[in-house]
């Protein structure tokens, strides 16, 4: 680690002083070391040192990344997010705000949850950790179990998302979906106005299928949405 703090501050020394090609070959190395990777030159060192840079960060942030199953500590959390999440956050959601259960039903049926077996599930639960950190989870519902379901996306801190992170917490949850309900189809249902799910769901290769109007769910309201799918093979590969 010394050894790449050492290179780092070479970098950005020698880019504070001179776009040189001993500057460019002090950014190769940086990213040879951090990345584990061959350095991409180009023409403007400059681009170069930004670009290392970027994806440092991205591979640093990913790291800081951890999913597991639902655990009754979550409980009070994931009621918290849907009792206070503001009205502007609920119609970007397409959630229906009078038809959210109170604390108490929740509790109830999140508790039910985890105790099921997963073939009585209605719903499953995988929460999203930073930096061991619980931040948001993904469920899936509208379950046959060995054939498909529906994946649902929420980051419950509003200051936590757009940020890129979303892409990595659904590669990291769609093992869980896919091994311990053995679907043949993953499928994400998002209000056609709500860019962040739409945009995640895509960056990780699930296919845009079709675009109606439709009640998604039972606290929705009618709505656009948009049909997004990931099969078996598609997530095996």
């Amino acid at each position: 680690m010394i050894f790449k703090d050492r290179i780092r501050k070479k970098a950005i020394f020698y880019f504070a002083n001179s776009a040189s090609d001993h500057a460019l070959s002090i950014v190769a190395s940086y990213s040879s070391a951090v990345m584990r990777v061959p350095a991409v030159r180009v023409n403007h060192p400059f681009h170069t040192l930004s670009l290392v840079i970027k994806n440092y960060s991205a591979r640093m942030n990913e790291s800081n990344l951890s999913v597991r199953e639902i655990e009754h500590k979550d409980i009070p959390s994931i009621i918290q997010y849907w009792l206070s999440s503001t009205k502007e956050h609920h119609e970007t959601m397409g959630v229906d705000v009078t038809k959210i259960p109170a604390e108490e039903e929740w509790r109830q049926m999140l508790e039910k949850q985890i105790q099921q077996p997963y073939k009585e599930k209605k719903s499953y639960c995988i929460i999203w950790q930073l930096n061991g950190e619980a931040v948001g989870h993904s469920n899936i519902n509208k379950i046959k179990f060995g054939e498909e379901a529906y994946m649902h996306l929420h980051l419950w801190d509003s200051d936590e998302r757009m940020k890129g992170n979303g892409a990595a917490f659904v590669k990291m949850t769609l093992p869980w979906f896919f091994n311990n309900y053995q679907l043949q189809n993953l499928y994400c249902e998002p209000n056609a106005l709500n860019i962040a799910p739409n945009k995640t769901v895509a960056k990780v290769g699930f296919k845009f299928i079709r675009q109606y109007r439709t009640t998604p769910g039972w606290i929705n309201f009618e709505q656009e949405v948009n049909l997004w799918n990931l099969s078996k093979d598609e997530y095996q590969k």
